[in-house]
């Protein structure tokens, strides 16, 4: 096959997004935006916004020590990404909230759980890229993810606080890619 640079990803639009919904919910079956069921994260951050493959290997040897086989006896794989707006979907992936949040008199007030638990969502990843001067949208369809909030929650005059999350994906997915509706 002859090397096309024009097959070459570079993604970082300001469209870029992830999207969360209730499991069951209607998953998009093609580019237009997702059913109003999914709510964007909002503003991810500067950091890598990625996919990851994660596979055990196991290596069989003979007696003489060479390798016979490589099994793969279990793997998955995460998609990584930083929401940077202290938004109402942000607060709900990275907390447990057990009353709230209710607005009086202009205060808003939320109460939290003292322990975390992983939310497991329906998620639509929409990352794009530019190809022969024509914009088109990569997307990932997840009908089933785990997601957990961890790391430090920085609050700085020097930064913006980050909410650092990954989402297992449990089962398939679908990528779905053409050019930008």
């Amino acid at each position: 096959m002859a090397k096309d640079y024009d097959n070459v990803r570079v993604y970082g639009d300001e469209d870029d997004a992830v999207f969360l919904a209730p499991l069951g919910s209607t998953l998009p079956t093609g580019l237009a935006a997702p059913d109003a069921a999914f709510e964007d994260v909002g503003t991810l951050g500067e950091g890598d916004f990625k996919q990851s493959r994660e596979a055990e290997v196991n290596e069989l040897l003979d007696h003489s020590g060479q390798i016979v086989a490589v099994v793969v006896p279990t793997s998955g794989k995460t998609v990584e990404f930083e929401a940077i707006e202290d938004n109402e979907v942000v607060e709900a992936l990275a907390n447990d909230i057990i009353s709230g949040p209710t607005t009086a008199t202009g205060v808003t007030t939320t109460t939290y759980s003292g322990k975390y638990t992983p939310k497991t969502r329906a998620m639509v990843v929409d990352k794009y890229f530019v190809k022969d001067g024509v914009r088109y949208l990569d997307r990932l369809v997840v009908p089933s993810a785990r997601v957990v909030v961890s790391g430090d929650e920085v609050w700085s005059r020097e930064n913006y606080t980050a909410y650092a999350a990954t989402a297992k994906i449990i089962g398939q997915s679908t990528r779905i890619v053409g050019p930008a509706v």
